[in-house]
């Protein structure tokens, strides 16, 4: 047994002696700046060194630190024990555990494995670390700081030199403003883009929304696209009311302070207040307006209103005014009788007031079915007819007059069976496809992260920090 106390010199040639039967391109790799004590040995894996108290080593351009160390000449690999602090140009990390193979620049890190570099901090039990590629694997949980947020993961990989990464398994990630899970995840810093794959869950509290879907992606610019089985929900400023989205596509672009949400496929909504069903939607929340296009409906209490393309306006979030186009149908439904007044025309309008509905206008060529009742409220016959513009007039949601103007033509319908089910050209009254009051809830599966670290911090990595 040979003690060294001082001299890293003198324990250089030391090993030198030791290992005079083995090539010296290999015994040069590795060089002994400090050790308590050292002594050479054979095993099973053939001859080798250890190390006791105080080691420092230095391979290359590494330091390694450690309370012991063991060296296997014919591996070219040491495994270092207690205490373990790796720090190279570009990271530093600390672990109980290490196995090094300084032939390739291969390492395996277990127990308290920290990893510190430029960009993130990650905590793990177990790593495996090339340091020729910069990539490091996690098989094992993990956690992921920067200056950002926090990230969890049951396995991952991390490129360091791209600063990009692959999390698989429980995925969360939590910052100031936003929370979001799924079963797995590749991101990339320099870019700012990610991608969630499978049960993805959103939550943006500065903009009081959550999105879930299947796949998920964001980039620099905020935009963010869901979609498979996408549903987003939003509420007010107060939180007393929200609107409720799924489709099988939804974007959210940012352009400075403007948000847009754009969704296709199917895409339907519900609100408190009313429910729409389209091809496809815009929202501009800037200006509070709405879009659908494409087989548009908009469902308000006992009013449905039908158009290829309609345009809703908001007001302080309460809705304010509808124009519809493209062969643009309303119908109304007496909530007494249960029949249906009808409108058509080339352009119907909706007029709100203080979120009431006070008014609707069809024009040009207007087309009426008026349902009358007696003055016992019993069905009394309807009225038919044409002008060049009509105005119908409510009250707390119900008809109460109608006016027409301009090349007034018509025809009154004599109470009868027929009269019943009257319907005048492009009739669309379809209250089976109204979306319902949705009864998933948009919420996380996953419990919240921890503020605590997952283990107690290695001693050196104390130091490192300052504790």
């Amino acid at each position: 047994m040979i003690r060294i106390t001082k001299s890293a010199t003198a324990l250089v040639l030391i090993l030198l002696f030791f290992g005079t039967p083995h090539p010296v391109q290999s015994q040069s790799q590795v060089q002994i700046l400090q050790a308590d004590q050292l002594e050479g040995f054979t095993g099973a894996l053939g001859p080798g060194r250890k190390l006791t108290g105080n080691v420092q080593l230095r391979i290359q351009d590494s330091m390694i630190e450690a309370d012991s160390v063991f060296q296997y000449l014919d591996l070219n690999e040491i495994r270092a024990f207690g205490n373990i602090q790796v720090t190279s140009p570009r990271e530093t990390i600390w672990s109980d555990k290490a196995i090094y193979n300084y032939l390739i620049d291969d390492s395996n890190f277990e127990s308290r494995v920290i990893i510190v570099t430029e960009n993130v901090t990650i905590f793990s039990t177990q790593a495996y670390y090339s340091f020729n590629s910069e990539i490091a694997q996690f098989p094992v949980k993990l956690r992921l700081e920067d200056e950002r947020g926090i990230l969890l993961a049951d396995s991952g990989i991390y490129f360091s030199e791209q600063d990009s990464a692959v999390f698989r398994g429980n995925v969360q990630f939590a910052d100031s403003t936003q929370y979001v899970e799924a079963d797995s995840m590749f991101s990339n810093r320099v870019s700012e883009y990610y991608e969630l794959h499978s049960r993805v869950f959103m939550l943006d509290t500065e903009n009081r929304t959550r999105l879930t879907g299947n796949y998920a992606e964001r980039d620099s610019l905020g935009r963010r696209l869901i979609k498979g089985d996408a549903h987003l929900l939003r509420f007010n400023e107060e939180a007393t009311d929200s609107t409720f989205m799924w489709a099988d596509l939804i974007e959210v672009t940012e352009h400075d302070t403007t948000f847009i949400t754009q969704a296709s496929g199917d895409v339907r909504i519900w609100s408190p207040g009313y429910s729409t069903r389209s091809d496809s939607t815009s929202y501009i929340d800037s200006t509070e307006e709405f879009y659908l296009i494409g087989d548009g409906n908009i469902w308000y209490k006992d009013i449905q209103l039908t158009g290829q393309h309609i345009l809703i306006l908001f007001m302080e979030e309460a809705l304010d005014r509808i124009d519809a186009t493209g062969e643009p149908f309303a119908v109304f439904q007496d909530t007494l009788t249960g029949r249906l007044n009808q409108l058509r025309g080339d352009s119907i309008a909706v007029f709100f007031y203080q979120g009431d509905l006070n008014l609707i206008t069809g024009r040009p060529d207007a087309r009426i079915f008026y349902h009358m009742k007696n003055q016992d409220d019993e069905p009394d016959g309807g009225i038919e007819l044409t002008a060049e513009s009509a105005f119908m007039y409510f009250t707390d949601g119900e008809l109460v007059d109608f006016k027409a103007y301009v090349n007034i033509d018509g025809i009154v319908h004599p109470e009868s069976q027929d009269v019943l089910g009257k319907h005048i050209e492009g009739f669309v009254w379809t209250p089976e496809r109204k979306p319902p009051e949705p009864v998933l809830l948009l919420i996380q599966r996953l419990n919240p992260i921890p503020d605590d670290r997952p283990f107690e911090y290695p001693r050196r990595y104390l130091q490192f920090i300052g504790e």
